[in-house]
């Protein structure tokens, strides 16, 4: 199980230069609950956008398995920093929002 609460400190991805900036956000998990709702299309398309170019500063070793069904497996962490912020999700965020609702805190 990969759960982190949405905007929780994220130190599973942390470098010691950029400790307490990253934020989790989008791992979910069945027995976790988790804000829903229909996701603005603009949060779609700049999702989109992300997942075309990702960034990923930090190579995981492992996966992030779609807890809800088993068409997904997630090969990656990507960030996205704005200001002081980095924000951690798995790239099955996308299916997160589309199949699941889920919406960003």
């Amino acid at each position: 199980m990969t759960y982190f609460e949405d905007l929780s400190s994220c130190e599973a991805f942390a470098d010691p230069d950029v400790s307490g900036q990253i934020l989790a956000v989008g791992w979910l998990e069945r027995d976790c609950a988790y804000q829903r709702g229909l996701v603005q299309e603009e949060v779609v398309d700049i999702l989109v956008k992300l997942l075309i170019d990702p960034w990923q500063p930090v190579a995981s070793a492992g996966w992030h398995d779609c807890p809800f069904c088993c068409l997904s497996r997630g090969p990656r962490t990507l960030m996205y920093k704005k200001h002081r912020f980095i924000w951690a999700f798995p790239m099955s965020l996308y299916q997160g929002m589309a199949a699941f609702m889920w919406l960003l805190p």
